[in-house]
């Protein structure tokens, strides 16, 4: 018996439709976000025409995105951040800078940054990118809670476990404070966004 995925790709080809992942958006020009994109979406980012494809996660890349990824001659960046389960404890600032500076290069767009629901990790990065887009800081904090579920989406509280908030402290730090001015990258191949918007 096919799965359901299967049948909305067997739909999809017959159709024309095209399945964008969870939580889909883009960015800036060229800058895209999702959770895991599963085959059913590979036509979808055929569509886009991307050059490479950044995966927000310490787990390994799935073997069927990794091999559709390669068989396009896509670029991997595999950047191993983690978001801690304790709300108070802030990603790794050096890797949140790495993916950034992938971005800030023209010769990497389009590009589809993703962790695996498109949740927190590209939430922090749209933000950020929109900070250096001269966007003001509400407004990037806004673009931070776009993606995060609903309270009442969460795991339902547990005797001994607090309930999670939508969105985490140290996130909100972690933007605010990011040194925008240690982001490194060529001017020759800034994106054109960023060349409007100069660091």
């Amino acid at each position: 018996m096919p799965s359901i995925l299967d049948s909305l790709v067997a739909q999809g080809d017959h159709t024309g439709v095209l399945f964008p992942p969870l939580n889909f958006s883009m960015i800036l020009p060229g800058v895209y976000r999702s959770g895991h994109p599963h085959k059913t979406n590979f036509p979808f980012l055929d569509s886009l025409n991307l050059r490479s494809i950044m995966y927000l996660s310490p787990e390994d890349y799935r073997h069927d995105t990794h091999s559709w990824a390669q068989e396009r001659g896509l670029d991997i960046f595999h950047v191993r951040v983690d978001v801690s389960k304790d709300p108070t404890v802030e990603v790794d600032e050096a890797l949140v800078r790495e993916a950034l500076e992938k971005v800030l290069d023209e010769r990497n767009l389009p590009i589809l940054l993703h962790d695996n629901k498109g949740r927190h990790l590209p939430s922090i990065l749209a933000a950020l990118l929109r900070f250096v887009t001269d966007w003001t800081l509400e407004a990037a904090l806004d673009e931070y809670r776009v993606f995060l579920p609903p309270e009442d989406d969460w795991v339902r509280e547990k005797p001994g476990k607090s309930k999670k908030e939508k969105e985490r402290a140290a996130d909100l730090q972690l933007i605010a404070r990011f040194p925008l001015d240690s982001l490194t990258y060529d001017p020759q191949h800034a994106p054109p966004w960023l060349k409007r918007t100069a660091l």
